[in-house]
């Protein structure tokens, strides 16, 4: 039994013969299931490469669950400190001084403890690049 359709394959990526119906030289479908457990380890070990990559990206051009209820009070002419521009590292500090209780509040120290350290990065950093 031979495989009626071969296919196009990346070299180094897909092992056995490249049929087109999934079935080996042989018919017993073996090498597709390896082609297809080799793929999936290959790409786990390539996860870690493209978080840095995703990383070095900066911060998210999407608004960040949150951010529209911190600008009804932190904008232009609200009175209240603005937050686009700060930098980043500055939202952080404030943020975890009002969750610590370093910081005095009246509503900031229960608002931030509804977000966790990677929301609050989150959105320090997309406060930071608008």
């Amino acid at each position: 039994m031979g495989c009626a359709e071969p296919t196009l394959r990346w070299r180094g990526l897909l092992a056995g013969t490249g049929c087109a119906n999934g079935r080996d030289k042989g018919g017993d479908g073996d090498s597709a299931v390896r082609r297809v457990v080799g793929l999936r380890l290959r790409v786990r070990a390539l996860l870690p490469v493209a978080a840095v990559f995703l990383a070095a990206a900066g911060p998210p051009t999407t608004e960040p669950l949150g951010a529209e209820s911190c600008t009804g009070c932190h904008m232009n002419g609200a009175g209240v400190g603005v937050l686009q521009g700060r930098p980043a590292q500055d939202i952080t500090q404030e943020m975890e001084a009002f969750r610590s209780g370093a910081q005095p509040a009246t509503l900031m120290n229960r608002i931030v403890k509804g977000f966790t350290p990677d929301e609050v990065a989150a959105l320090s950093g997309w406060f930071a690049a608008q």
